[in-house]
């Protein structure tokens, strides 16, 4: 019950983040935190709905919410740490931060960084990973062209999405 609480909360949290609602979107992602599954218990779906909503995968939501309230600079403490802590196994998972990780570099005008993290994104793309990786991948990308139009990765990136 505790962990589907905690995937409620998030779900709702990025609502208000949507909403532009800085305060109340933060406020539900740390009562998320408290509702969490933990590491060692989550993950294989027995104890049910929300075992994904382990801390790793609530702070890459707190970082995706700092992406939807426009602050890339917040968004990108939060991913790496959810990178960091988000077990190898979750190649899905861990395909959308590195996405969303690009994304805010990108933002922030950090472009070499966006350019490493959006090459990990698309190499978990192309080993199986998901369609709404690819698409925020190239979202990610659309942002770096916008920043750097002629970097030579920027450029190289492009043409490895419009193969993908």
């Amino acid at each position: 019950m505790a962990r589907m609480r905690a995937a409620a909360l998030q779900q709702e949290a990025h609502g208000y983040a949507l909403a532009g609602e800085e305060v109340a979107c933060h406020r539900l992602i740390d009562e998320a935190e408290s509702f969490a599954a933990r590491p060692e218990t989550a993950g294989d779906g027995r104890s049910g709905h929300g075992d994904f909503a382990t801390p790793a995968y609530l702070d890459g939501q707190r970082g995706n919410c700092w992406l939807l309230l426009n602050r890339p600079d917040r968004a990108a403490v939060s991913l790496s740490s959810a990178l960091d802590a988000m077990p190898e196994v979750y190649r899905r998972d861990r395909g959308l931060l590195h996405a969303r990780l690009a994304a805010a570099h990108a933002r922030n005008g950090e472009i070499d960084a966006g350019l490493d993290q959006a090459h990990q994104a698309l190499a978990l793309v192309h080993s199986g990973g998901s369609t709404r990786t690819l698409h925020e991948t190239i979202a990610a990308v659309t942002a770096m062209r916008r920043c750097a139009p002629d970097a030579p990765g920027v450029v190289e990136l492009m043409q490895a999405v419009a193969q993908s």
